[in-house]
């Protein structure tokens, strides 16, 4: 959770990559610098430019490590207005995935694809399917973040559609994976996720405890989401109480 000392340990390891031509390095170096599982809110240019950079200096061709830096620069361009780039980049990662055949790597790509589909335009009926290969086939990798980041977004996608009892199943299921992870981006997002259940289930009061508890988890690992989930929050839980001029 570690997040500033770990960036600046990857700036080293890419400034050593460009110092001594090692574009592979390099892509490893900007992949670990930008993250996997959390997106910056709005467009984090630094990380842009870092994948950017990799992917003129990695082999033209199909390969993992451009798969997954498309992937992810695909990620990093969603709050980019006007979404096609977004969209390109992750659907084409995945198609490379695909022909590069590794596992792991299409699921991971299927995660990226399904959050640049994350979008109020998009019917979360037709993300379902991407989010549930990408759990098939993170389940045979074993425990991962990839597979914590298959049940996070099926969770979401059941939000979205009002399935109240898959939305249970779904919740139940992301418990077990973070907790065999261990990550601590997961415990925050696990949070999110039980004060939503409480909120939903008219335990207002406790809703609000969840809502402070996730936020202290997520600022301690260094999410810059974590204010902007609690204020989300915190505004459905005011109007609840009918607080909502507050």
């Amino acid at each position: 959770g570690a997040i500033e000392p770990a960036r600046e340990a990857f700036g080293t390891a890419i400034e050593a990559a460009r110092s001594i031509g090692d574009a592979e390095l390099f892509a490893r170096a900007a992949l670990g610098y930008t993250g996997r599982t959390d997106v910056t809110p709005g467009v984090n240019r630094v990380a842009v430019a870092l994948l950017e950079e990799a992917l003129a200096l990695l082999p033209n061709g199909d390969g993992a490590l451009r798969a997954e830096a498309t992937a992810r620069l695909g990620t990093e361009l969603y709050f980019e207005s006007g979404p096609s780039r977004s969209d390109a980049l992750t659907r084409d990662a995945l198609a490379m995935a695909e022909r590069v055949g590794s596992l792991d790597l299409v699921a991971y790509a299927c995660s990226c694809r399904h959050f640049a589909r994350l979008r109020v335009d998009v019917d979360p009926r037709s993300r379902l399917p991407i989010t549930e290969r990408q759990i098939e086939l993170a389940e045979r990798c074993g425990p991962s973040e990839v597979l914590a980041l298959g049940h996070q977004e099926r969770f979401l996608d059941f939000v979205e559609m009002g399935e109240g009892g898959r939305l249970e199943h779904a919740y139940f299921a992301f418990e077990r994976v973070v907790h065999r992870v261990r990550q601590p981006f997961f415990q925050w997002t696990l949070g999110l996720f039980h004060g939503l259940r409480a909120l939903l289930a008219g335990r207002i009061d406790e809703a609000e405890r969840l809502a402070h508890e996730a936020l202290a988890i997520g600022q301690s690992v260094g999410t810059p989401n974590a204010l902007g989930a609690f204020s989300a929050q915190i505004f459905a839980i005011r109007r609840e109480q009918g607080r909502i001029a507050e």
